[in-house]
């Protein structure tokens, strides 16, 4: 039953924006549960639930967000990091310093690590190197402290940690790659579809008047070629080999995060449909 509920509710709070509406359904899930039959543990499901996406929606951020910018405070973060690098390029350190610490109170799962990179170089800049080393310091503890239990999130967090102490090390040299000579830029660039290959129809199901649908994850490299596929739903089978042929047939305008190019994991979809 909970399930279901926190299903519900979740889908229903990222819909609601304002706190008088949320109080309109904490009221509505009450009566509910004491119109169909009261008693303390489903009102106690109720209200967990409701709970629970109040922490997930107004926590505003999670790592498996990193890929779709889905979150509903993404759009600010972007713009606080993107407004600091402006005025750091502007050599305003100062304006800048004041800046990425806004920039990094609000990107509480750091999603901008760079940040810690970008505020100890101002630190540097305004003659104070030692608080400099100090924002690393507690940039790979953030990092550190983050828990992820998709593996591929947990390696992108893993490579951001790895990627800010080799920075640390090497400070108060400032990374070459966060110079926007080198390409870096303040946003990433999500990957697109640049050709599209539809699969093609297994033969045993035409035969058999199979339809459905599969949905192929891939791997997308720099260059923005597939480098690895497989399966993760199926509605049949019989329909997966042609999905990712079809799969390792498409090319992509590849990821690049902050300029630099990296690998990607997207889903692609396919529908199987027979002419009736």
């Amino acid at each position: 039953m909970f399930i279901y509920i926190n299903k519900f509710f979740n889908l229903l709070i990222r819909i609601l924006l304002n706190v008088g509406q949320l109080a309109k359904l904490t009221t509505l899930t009450v009566k509910l549960s004491i119109q169909r039959e009261f008693n303390m543990s489903k009102f106690s499901f109720c209200i967990f639930a409701i709970l629970l996406n109040v922490i997930i929606y107004f926590n505003g951020y999670s790592y498996s967000d990193k890929l779709t910018g889905s979150n509903r405070f993404s759009g600010q973060i972007i713009t606080n990091f993107s407004n600091a690098y402006q005025s750091f390029e502007a050599k305003d350190y100062l304006s800048a310093k004041e800046k990425f610490i806004n920039a990094i109170k609000l990107d509480t799962n750091n999603f901008d690590f760079e940040s810690y990179a970008f505020l100890a170089e101002c630190y540097r800049q305004l003659g104070n190197q030692d608080s400099g080393k100090i924002i690393y310091e507690q940039g790979i503890k953030n990092l550190g402290i983050i828990k992820i239990k998709d593996s591929t999130f947990r390696s992108m967090v893993k490579f951001d940690l790895d990627t800010l102490k080799a920075w640390y090390n090497n400070y108060p040299e400032f990374p070459n790659s966060l110079k926007s000579e080198n390409g870096f830029l303040p946003w990433d660039s999500m990957p697109k579809v640049l050709h599209m290959v539809s699969p093609v129809y297994p033969e045993e199901a035409k035969v058999d008047r199979i339809e459905g649908f599969v949905m192929v994850k891939v791997l997308i490299n720099t260059q923005g070629l597939p480098i690895n596929e497989f399966v993760i739903k199926t509605s049949n089978a019989i329909l997966n080999d042609a999905a990712i042929q079809a799969a390792k047939a498409f090319t992509f305008i590849p990821y690049k995060r902050k300029g630099a190019g990296e690998k990607f994991w997207m889903v692609v979809p396919f529908k199987f449909h027979l002419d009736r």
